[in-house]
């Protein structure tokens, strides 16, 4: 990894009732999805920019525009259960990537979140982005870089916090609303701001 504009990862991660979400937001300079056309079925796992995120003993990995595929080698252990749903888009300078988790597909031995988990709940986490710049790469020291959090490349123990209050009001409609410079393609929109 040279730089990093040259590879980059930021996540969130927020929960309701239902599912749990995570935004993660690669900076990365070359995005490829690998070169699926040459490559094993193996390499096809694995080969490519991806985020992979562990939820105790779940494993998911995430592949840039590989949104409807799992992949993953359940023979080395890697236990993805499905039922998400993950869209990924370029954006400038990179790629982001959307990801819903339902709780009810994290009920095992290893991980008792529950199918309506509390604020208070806590399960283990490890999430991490790869790489690969080269899309016929096909070793592991192919990849470019790696960003992992925990940085011991261990898990971390998360705990939900209290959901925020929804304000179901909706605010007052903004007044003196003009439009100006309005061309074929673009308009500026003017008004005065609500105080709510």
């Amino acid at each position: 990894m040279q730089s990093d504009e040259d590879f980059s990862l930021n996540w969130k991660a927020v929960w309701d009732d239902v599912n749990l979400y995570f935004l993660l937001e690669f900076t990365d300079d070359v995005v490829t999805t690998g070169d699926t056309a040459n490559m094993s079925a193996g390499d096809k796992l694995w080969m490519m920019d991806c985020a992979e995120v562990k939820i105790g003993g779940y494993f998911y990995r995430f592949g840039y525009h590989r949104d409807s595929e799992i992949l993953l080698r359940p023979a080395e252990g890697q236990f993805n259960p499905g039922g998400y749903t993950q869209k990924s888009a370029l954006v400038t300078g990179g790629y982001i990537m959307e990801v819903q988790i339902p709780w009810s597909t994290l009920n095992n031995d290893s991980v008792t979140i529950g199918l309506n988990p509390d604020a208070g709940t806590e399960f283990m986490l490890w999430v991490s982005g790869a790489d690969l710049d080269n899309p016929a790469g096909k070793a592991w020291n192919d990849q470019d870089g790696h960003r992992h959090w925990p940085y011991d490349n261990g898990q971390e123990k998360v705990i939900l916090a209290a959901t925020a209050a929804i304000d179901a009001v909706a605010p007052a409609n903004p007044a003196n609303m003009a439009s100006s410079d309005v061309t074929a393609t673009s308009a500026k929109l003017n008004w005065d701001a609500v105080p709510d």
